[in-house]
């Protein structure tokens, strides 16, 4: 009976590989040169919102607001503004390397990369200032507005108009390994064992991004990088923001604190141990507490990023370093513009 079986998948596969002809080989070859762009992003109507949402991480209608506020790109594309547009988002959204997207819009790789330089140009021009930077897309008062209820509670004043507060911190995005010696050595990082660069952000206690500095190479602390926009008086920070402003930072900032208060803000930052003792006090335990249940809020920003935008979280080639800034400042006004703020939990 066994032998029956195995006799008749023989016979069977045997069958199978007989019907396939090189006719079926040449239908097939016939169908992928003559094969339709799999996603127009010219005529969204005609694309499932969910494969929509994967590749661009966004609606529809919030795609159509980009476009609108971009109205470079219509102009030089035209009817193909979409399309346009689309190569810049999908690539920060999903990752996918420059060749498998020439396949998915229909285009050379030299044209995708083209597209996408003279795209991200206009994007940065138009639709990253009405969402990121100072005085350009809110206010102080838009930015005191933002305070929650725990930090203007426990580092504030009860009058929330004469105070705000602020969280810094900055986050890495990774790179290969250099041919440049003098850049190797600069991007190597000793607390991460590999390569990477350093934005900075600050980020207000709702988790909107007020603005983004950098790139910092991987060897400058974060203490080193806020007592240089301390010291430098045509910083805009210093315009912005008022005497006695409330900067939230951690431990990695200890350095720069007297450079901090120097320019008359309000540092806070965890605690650390006495000389001589071997845990914090009670008061200095709930004191680190407190800074703690406002920090959060910025590791919450910067995994955001990096979900939403898988580009950030993958390995730059060198190639590429040039326009990384420029992503990063793409990918945080978005996150503004269309990201849900943090909000205070009610009790009932």
């Amino acid at each position: 009976m066994l032998d029956t079986v195995w006799q008749n998948i023989e016979s069977s596969t045997r069958r199978i590989l007989n019907e396939f002809t090189p006719s079926h080989l040449k239908d097939m070859m016939d169908m992928l040169r003559t094969r339709k762009v799999f996603l127009d992003f010219d005529r969204r109507s005609l694309i499932n919102n969910s494969v929509f949402h994967y590749y661009i991480g966004f609606s529809k209608s919030q795609f159509q607001d980009i476009l609108q506020s971009c109205p470079s790109i219509s102009q030089r594309y035209k009817n193909k503004a979409g399309r346009a547009l689309a190569t810049v988002i999908t690539k920060l959204h999903t990752g996918e390397s420059n060749q498998r997207l020439s396949q998915i819009f229909n285009m050379s790789r030299k044209t995708l990369e083209k597209t996408m330089n003279l795209v991200r140009q206009d994007i940065i021009r138009e639709f990253v200032p009405q969402h990121l930077g100072y005085n350009n897309h809110l206010t102080r008062q838009d930015v005191i507005s933002r305070c929650l209820t725990i930090p203007n509670t426990l580092f504030g004043n009860p009058d929330a108009s004469l105070t705000q507060r602020k969280a810094i911190i900055g986050t890495y995005i990774y790179l290969q390994k250099s041919s440049n010696y003098y850049f190797q050595r600069k991007s190597y990082s000793l607390h991460k064992f590999r390569h990477l660069l350093k934005p900075f952000l600050m980020v207000c206690p709702d988790g909107h991004i007020i603005d983004i500095y950098g790139l910092y190479e991987a060897t400058k602390s974060d203490a080193t990088i806020l007592s240089e926009i301390m010291k430098n008086p045509s910083d805009p920070f210093h315009w912005f923001f008022h005497e006695n402003d409330v900067l939230i930072l951690d431990r990695g900032f200890r350095d720069c604190i007297e450079d901090v208060e120097t320019c008359g803000y309000s540092a806070y930052m965890p605690l650390s141990k006495d000389d001589n003792e071997y845990q914090l006090t009670t008061q200095q335990a709930n004191d680190s507490r407190k800074v703690t249940m406002c920090r959060w809020v910025v590791e919450t920003i910067n995994g955001r990023l990096k979900n939403q935008f898988r580009q950030l979280r993958s390995q730059y080639f060198n190639v590429a370093a040039s326009h990384l800034f420029d992503e990063i400042r793409i990918a945080a006004a978005l996150l503004n513009a269309f990201g849900v703020p943090l909000k205070d939990h009610r009790s009932k």
